[in-house]
């Protein structure tokens, strides 16, 4: 099971926490490439523009099957961020609906 939690505020993300796996019939799990294709996208276009912009980002996988991530100064950039915020929430609402027994997907709306 794949736990992804996000924290937003004003409609922007402000913290991510993805936990777990999902299960596979040994191969790979689509479900679980999908949901980390997202997540790694949205991490990597927010750790390049704290690199360029005034965006602050924090980005932690301590252990695999774990990431945590961190978004502060959301206010630098925010029409940008609310649309990687919409892209993220979106696709995995899409896919925890899709694949339930595999995905949850809890938002704290600020």
């Amino acid at each position: 099971m794949i736990r992804v939690d996000l924290r937003l505020a004003d409609g922007c993300v402000e913290s991510l926490l993805m936990e777990g796996h999902a299960p596979t019939d040994g191969s790979v799990s689509v479900v679980c490439a999908a949901v980390t294709g997202i997540v790694r996208a949205a991490v990597d276009a927010l750790l390049e523009r704290d690199r360029t912009n005034d965006l602050r980002v924090t980005a932690d996988a301590p252990t695999r099957g774990r990431l945590s991530v961190g978004v502060a100064n959301r206010d630098a950039d925010r029409q940008w961020l609310l649309g990687v915020t919409d892209v993220l929430v979106t696709g995995l609402v899409r896919i925890a609906q899709e694949a339930p027994a595999d995905v949850t997907v809890g938002i704290e709306r600020n």
